[in-house]
């Protein structure tokens, strides 16, 4: 089972509901090296609602067999 690393920034920390943009990476250490996955996205609500639709958007992206840390 593989271990991806998965890195989540918001560009605003204030906790009212307002438009914010979000990003986030998968890092995996492969046999090549560390490969990455990014992506970067606009969403409407608090600071934890945004960050969890950024992370439910990053475990998507996952493929079966790995691990989230």
């Amino acid at each position: 089972m593989q271990e991806v690393r998965i890195y989540i920034e918001l560009d605003k920390k204030c906790p009212q509901k307002i438009t914010r943009r979000y990003g986030y990476v998968l890092e995996c250490n492969t046999e090549k090296g560390i490969a990455t996955r990014e992506s970067f996205g606009q969403a409407e609500g608090s600071y934890h609602a945004v960050t969890l639709q950024a992370l439910l958007e990053a475990i998507g992206r996952m493929l079966d067999g790995c691990k989230a840390r």
